[in-house]
């Protein structure tokens, strides 16, 4: 129990249907769609304890969760807390109940080992705890009259099938960095198009040779992941459908197969823009001595084997031994991972090829 006079508690599978019914009333008032269908894998029995709920009486009336994975980073393997589907019931907003979870849930992913937090929005509630837009994603942005002659060629699209999961997961291993997934899981995401995250196989000769998640919106469509054979990148305009005349985006990973491919299309058809992009989202750190500590396989791999992480009584710390950058949690946030406007001071030179440390966008695990 806490000033506000609710307390926080894991969700327990039979609390499920309330907690769906919550988030449908919050996200799904239309009753076109419903967070159950669209978030499987994330509101299922099997990810109760990254639920969290408060309840007034039997009623569940705010809910945030979290779903704990991994991230390689050339190596490395950092400790991540998704957050999403953070609600609360009309009448019970304005008292704090989303801290309470956030609160509670801080506590759990710190006794996990997590590092931070990648939160599915940028409101006050997550900017008032210190999260900032995170990440120097490389990103192509290209207008309708670009991308119009790459449309037609020998690659065709189909809708992604369960059964494609394995492939999708052979093709996403190629990519880094990369978060933790299972086949099991990815078979059931791909069917359920959360928030119009549409996956498709890319066809060649009779067969498949990539994939592709992408969403619609406001003129544009997005590529948030993507993989395969590097012949597919001219032809993700297919994605787009046969009547879209917008903006295409295409988001990559800093190592991605496609980086040399994409970037000859770049070099060779102007008006094509390319840009850095935060992942989505905000992060958070819970642990940022943790979130150093365990990227030391990266550090070594750029010549950093003796960074370290430090909190300190004015903020937090990140020294190899010969320069030191000291920050506040926030401006640390975008020092460390990066973000399209940052104050963040200069990277010193010996760290330029490891500091940002890369993220990616959701793709397929989106919260």
């Amino acid at each position: 129990m806490n000033s506000s006079g609710f307390s926080a508690r894991q969700c327990a599978p039979g609390d499920l249907p309330e907690v769906i019914r919550l988030l449908d009333r919050v996200f799904r008032p239309d009753g076109t769609s419903s967070m159950g269908r669209e978030f499987p894998v994330f509101l299922s029995p099997a990810n109760c304890a990254g639920l969290w709920i408060v309840e007034d009486g039997p009623r569940v009336v705010s809910h945030a969760g979290v779903d704990y994975v991994t991230m390689d980073v050339e190596g490395a393997e950092v400790k991540v807390g998704m957050i999403g589907a953070v609600a609360t019931d009309e009448p019970y907003r304005g008292k704090g109940l989303a801290t309470v979870l956030l609160d509670a849930m801080r506590v759990d992913a710190r006794s996990r080992g997590v590092g931070f937090f990648m939160i599915s929005g940028g409101r006050g509630l997550y900017t008032r705890r210190g999260a900032r837009p995170a990440g120097s994603i490389p990103q192509f942005r290209m207008p309708f009259d670009v991308w119009r002659p790459w449309r037609h060629g020998k690659v065709t699209w189909r809708p992604a099938l369960p059964g494609d999961a394995g492939l999708i997961m052979a093709w996403y291993a190629e990519q880094n960095p990369r978060f933790s997934r299972t086949e099991a899981a990815i078979a059931q995401v791909i069917m359920a198009n959360c928030c119009g995250n549409r996956t498709s196989i890319a066809m060649m000769n009779n067969g498949p040779v990539g994939y592709a998640v992408a969403t619609a919106s406001d003129g544009q469509v997005h590529v948030l992941e993507t993989g395969g054979d590097e012949a597919i990148a001219a032809a993700l305009p297919g994605t787009c459908g046969s009547g879209f005349e917008g903006e295409l985006v295409v988001s990559l990973t800093r190592q991605h197969p496609f980086a040399s491919a994409i970037g000859r299309l770049a070099g060779t058809a102007a008006g094509i823009e390319r840009v850095k992009a935060a992942f989505g989202g905000t992060a958070e750190w819970v642990d940022f001595e943790a979130c150093v500590a365990q990227l030391k396989p990266y550090w070594e791999r750029h010549g950093l084997a003796a960074m370290r992480g430090a909190a300190t009584a004015t903020g937090l710390e990140l020294t190899d031994g010969r320069d030191t950058v000291r920050l506040e949690p926030p401006e640390m946030i975008e020092f460390f991972w990066g973000a399209p406007t940052t104050t963040a001071p200069a990277v010193p030179s010996q760290w330029r090829a490891a500091v940002p440390v890369p993220l990616r966008m959701y793709g397929l695990n989106y919260i």
